[in-house]
């Protein structure tokens, strides 16, 4: 927290065990943002391998893997369809969240070619079609969301 500069997020992937609280990590790096999950208190929560099923209230980024199987690299690498990821991006957007979505690099810290090839995908669709996800604001929950889960 001392070594880097300034941290904007910190975003725990597990429990923190007291290691350390969060009044210390505001103190080491004042304006930082926290998600929740590693101390149970902080800024953002972060629902994983399964849209909300309610709203939640304040910040939030929902956490999925793209390819099947693992959150880290394998070696065989089956991504789920375009269409998946295109609509879970959508939904998160609707509801007024964030969609992380994930893949694995090798000790190189390279991603398979056909991670990059799906990137490359969404890519193109999100020029098409960008505007009525990123431009899309959250409604009311669930009665008229855009979109159910």
């Amino acid at each position: 927290m001392t070594r880097y500069g300034k941290i904007d997020i910190l975003w725990f992937d597990g429990s923190a065990d007291e290691a350390i609280s969060l009044e210390k990590i505001r103190e080491l790096q004042p304006g930082i943002v926290v998600n929740r999950r590693g101390l149970g208190v902080g800024d953002f929560d972060t629902p994983e391998c399964g849209f909300p099923k309610e709203q939640i209230v304040g910040w939030w980024e929902y956490c999925h893997i793209w390819n099947d199987g693992a959150w880290g690299y394998l070696k065989h690498e089956t991504y789920k369809p375009l269409g998946w990821a295109t609509g879970e991006l959508a939904k998160a957007r609707a509801w007024g969240g964030n969609f992380l979505l994930n893949m694995g690099p090798n000790g190189h810290g390279e991603l398979p070619q056909t991670a990059y090839n799906r990137l490359a995908e969404l890519g193109e669709r999100l020029k098409i079609h960008g505007e009525s996800i990123f431009g899309a604001a959250p409604g009311p929950w669930p009665e008229r969301g855009a979109m159910s889960p």
